[in-house]
């Protein structure tokens, strides 16, 4: 193929991708979903580093029984524990913190 040729093809086939809609609608889709990716990304990092700071800071209870007497009441008391007799209970209610 001679050199005129080639740059002819060349022009030809570049004008032709160009004028379609197809290839400018995805030019200009791509980058912005990339953008969406980014920004959902730095959202949920954000609210989950703010869940986390609230999670630290809060305060939750939890009851527990115990018969055979190795746990120190004291200890629990100050982890946010109460002793309950019905230990049926204390696994099927467990106390959810409040945010």
């Amino acid at each position: 193929m001679k050199r005129h040729n080639f740059w002819t093809v060349v022009r030809f086939e570049y004008i032709r991708v160009i004028g379609k809609v197809k290839y400018w609608i995805l030019t200009l889709t791509i980058p912005i979903g990339f953008g969406l990716l980014i920004a959902l990304s730095a959202l949920g990092g954000s609210t989950a580093a703010d869940l986390q700071s609230k999670q630290a800071e809060g305060k939750f209870d939890f009851a527990y029984s115990d018969a055979s007497g190795h746990i120190s009441a004291e200890i629990a008391k100050q982890m946010g524990g109460h002793t309950t007799s019905d230990a049926i209970a204390s696994r099927l209610k467990p106390s959810v913190p409040s945010l």
